[in-house]
This record gives C-alpha cells, structure tokens and sequence, in this order.
C-alpha cells in the first residue's frame, strides 16, 4: 500500500487522508516514551518530545511547492538539487502497526521516480481528453497532485524526527528502552541485574501476524499470568508460557473474523508494566513473587475449580474475557480498551470450553516444576491433577448423551428426507388438479426443508464440538503420563 513505489504515483494515493490520520497521534508521533534507570536500578518512566530537527527544510520545500507557477517538473529538480544529497538518516516507520503492509521505508530516489510516474499518468490523461473528448480537469489533477505531495513529504519529515530523536536516546546510557513504531521484528532487552531481566517484542505492520508482547526473567524462569488461561475464551497456552504480557489485543472485523489490535498508546500499558514489574522485584521480593507468580497460580487453580463446579451458561463481556475474577489481576488491561461484543457460552459450546480449560491446564504443571526453585508448588499441581480426575467422569456422561442426541437427531434427519420425498411425489401427482392441496403441500415441504436444515446445523454443531472435546481428552491422556513421572 504505502512501499510499492514502482507503479505508485502521486495520484491514487490519499496522502492527506493518511497524515491527518497519524498528525492526532501522540505517543511515536509527538513523544517517545522511554524507561529511564535510576542510580538505584529503579525504573521511572519519561517522555521524550519529538524535535523538529528538518524544520527549516520542511517549510523550505512547502513553501517552494506552493507557489503558484510551481510545475511537477520543478518540484522533481527541488527535490534533486536541495534534498538528495543531504546527510539525511534512513527511516523505518510504520504507520498503523497491526494493519499489513505499513512500513515506510524512504527514499528521495524513489519519490522523483513517483514524480516521473505522476507526469507520465497526467499526459496519458491529457491523451485521453484529446482522443476520447472528455473532459478531464487536468490543473485540478495537479493541484490534488502537488496537494498529495507535500502531504506526504510531511509524513518523510516527521519519520527522519523520529529516527534522528531514536538516535539521540539511544546514546543515553541511562535510557534502557523507549518506544517506538519501526515495522517488522524488533527484540529489546533490559537487563537489570543477576535476577532480573525484561524483554520487549514487537513486530508491527504485518496484520495477523503483528504482535506486542512483554517478558519478564526473574532468576532464570520466564513469568507466566497463569490466570489468562481460564480468563480468556481465546487463550494461547503457548504465549501464556513463554511470554509474560501479551500488549496486543483482540478484535473482530464485519465477517466475525478474529484480528490483532494494537494502537499507539499500547505503549503505556508496556512500559508502566514493566516499571512496576523490576521496581517491585526490587523493592518487596516477597509482594512481587506474590503478585505476580503465586496469585496468578492461585487464580488459575480456583477458575479451574469454579468450572468443575460450574455447570450454567458463561457470559464473556467482551467475548475474550470470562467473568471468572480476572480484572483485579496484575496482568489486565480494562475492557474498555478491548472491542465489546458479548457472547454466552452454554450447551455443547460450554462443555468444549470447560474441557479445554480444565485439561488443557495440565499443560502448565511443567511450569509450576519450574516455580518450585521461587515457592512450594506442589499443593497446585495435585490441585490440578485432583481437578481434571474429578471432571473426568462428568465429561464422560455428558458425551454419551451427546452422541445419543446426534444419533437420535440422525434417524429423525431420515424421517425428515424420507417424508421429503412422499410430500414431492404428491405435489407432482397433484399438480393440475387441485389448487388448494397443492399449496398446502408446498407449504409442508417449505416446513420440512426448514427442519431438515436447522437439524443438520444442530448434528454439525455437536459433532465438530465432540471431536473437538475427544481431541482434548486425547491430549490430556498423553500429558498425563509423562505428569505421572515428575517428582511433585
């Protein structure tokens, strides 16, 4: 969208449309957030403002493009004469980090070339105007062009501010780590002493595949929000073990698809918590092994216990986080900053969600093996086995009556067709003859036609969510032999 510049002229793209978008940004447009370490190893949090360092520049080449007898050939030569050759930095800006293809990597080589194209395009549509009579207005072209082009030379300067304000703070030794809005794979790492250690990582502007996440080492073993695994509907074990704060959020498009979400002002909710994650480690040992490592144990364990328990409807208030005691948790980020959509889970859909919650949680005892060098672990990890034995039987019963359901349902699917049938058969024997028969048939096929499809969406239902379930038992049984040989 933003980096082909082959065939890109300054036409087709609304370049005022996107730097009136990004100009009401703040955070990575206006400051940078940085995390400043103290004499004391503490952590603060500071904003840096972003200075205009090619102001002058700026208004130069503005100015220059506003005149009035200004052609886009002039423009091509300014740029040539007065900016190609300047000891410009490089640039690696993304523009909206969760959507795809949004970095803007610059150069004033490729933007003469986007001129070039421009002129090209403009005399193919003078061409046309001659040969096909229309009536194209070709100075209002221009003028959206020149419009265009100083709109997204803006965005080129506030990019080189950007970059040349990350080189500044990447020179002060006290500034372990600041915020930032490069495209593709950046890792960071803070390194506060034997102990301790944080790692940021983000890859923005590749649509699903954007991420924001947060990783906290306290001595040696990654931190783990245990509880995001039966708080969230959507729950990805595999982050949950390996990183400590996943920054991105969820939302869903028209189709109901699932996409990434992440904005600008994620950035605070990453750097506060990392700054309250080293301060507390430093300050209270006890409080932050408390809070961030033994609470989320005990809050796992206890949603896990309340769905054994549980057999009513859950209602998620955003679709992604369950009303099982989540939000007093260290690691939330309030709903209000999440798209609402709420959604209630009963039935056959509430069962695969407890059955994945309740024996997916066997996945985390190698976890709490790890945590057994912080605080004793052993009462949660019997917990967790006691637990999934117990639900183990339910789960059993309410599968066979789920599969005598599906049976039943087939055999009355059968009926249905069958009778189908009969009903077709009378309507063409009937045709001709009587109006009256003849309507009401069509009507019972319409019935039957409506009861055979909602039928077959209800047997599809149960039959995807059983294999589903089956799939989790499969799984379980594996874990848990291999759980069988860990000393707890």
């Amino acid at each position: 969208m933003y980096h082909s510049y082959k065939y890109d002229n300054y036409l087709k793209n609304d370049f005022k449309e996107i730097f009136d978008k990004i100009d009401n940004e703040t955070i990575n447009y206006k400051y940078l957030l940085s995390i400043y370490k103290q004499n004391n190893s503490l952590l603060k949090v500071s904003s840096y403002p972003i200075i205009n360092h090619f102001k002058e520049e700026e208004e130069k080449f503005i100015d220059f493009c506003n005149k009035e007898n200004v052609s886009l050939i002039d423009i091509k030569k300014y740029i040539k004469n007065n900016l190609i050759n300047t000891d410009f930095i490089g640039t690696n800006f993304c523009f909206e980090l969760d959507k795809a293809h949004q970095t803007f990597n610059f150069s004033f080589y490729f933007e003469i070339t986007r001129i070039e194209n421009t002129i090209h395009y403009l005399t193919l549509l003078k061409r046309i105007n001659s040969i096909f009579n229309k009536n194209i207005d070709i100075e209002e072209c221009i003028k959206e062009i020149k419009e265009n082009i100083i709109s997204r030379f803006k965005i080129i300067f506030r990019a080189l501010n950007i970059e040349a304000t990350y080189n500044l703070l990447d020179k002060e030794n006290e500034i372990v780590l600041h915020s930032h809005r490069k495209g593709g794979f950046f890792k960071q790492e803070i390194k506060i002493n034997q102990n301790f250690t944080v790692y940021l990582e983000t890859n923005f502007g590749y649509g699903r595949s954007s991420y924001f996440y947060t990783t906290v080492k306290y001595k040696g073993l990654i931190i783990s929000p245990l509880s995001e695994w039966t708080a969230y509907r959507f729950a990805n074990a595999y982050q949950i073990k390996n990183y400590t704060k996943v920054v991105h959020r969820y939302s869903k498009d028209k189709y109901g698809n699932l996409n990434k979400l992440i904005k600008q002002n994620y950035w605070d909710y990453a750097i506060n918590f990392i700054i309250l994650a080293n301060n507390l480690a430093l300050m209270n040992e006890k409080e932050f092994i408390d809070n961030f490592i033994k609470k989320e144990t005990f809050k796992m364990i206890e949603n896990i216990r309340k769905l054994v328990e549980y057999d009513e409807k859950i209602e998620f208030h955003n679709d992604y986080v369950a009303d099982l005691d989540y939000e007093d948790s260290i690691f939330y980020i309030h709903k209000n900053n999440i798209s609402v959509d709420k959604v209630t889970l009963e039935g056959v859909q509430l069962l695969s969600y407890k059955t994945e919650k309740i024996l997916g949680a066997i996945n985390f005892i190698n976890k709490l093996v790890e945590y057994k060098n912080i605080f004793d672990t052993s009462s949660f990890i019997k917990n967790i086995i006691e637990l999934t034995d117990k639900f183990l039987p339910y789960l059993n019963t309410e599968l066979k009556k789920i599969k005598l359901i599906i049976a039943k349902n087939k055999n009355k699917l059968r009926e249905l067709k069958d009778n189908l049938s009969e009903q077709k058969d009378l309507l063409e024997k009937k045709k001709g003859i009587d109006g009256y028969a003849i309507d009401k048939l069509e009507i019972n096929i319409n019935n039957i036609k409506k009861e055979i499809d909602l039928l077959s969406k209800t047997n599809s239902h149960l039959t995807y969510n059983t294999k589903i379930i089956e799939e989790y038992k499969k799984n379980y049984m594996k874990e848990k032999s291999t759980v069988a040989n860990i000393s707890i």
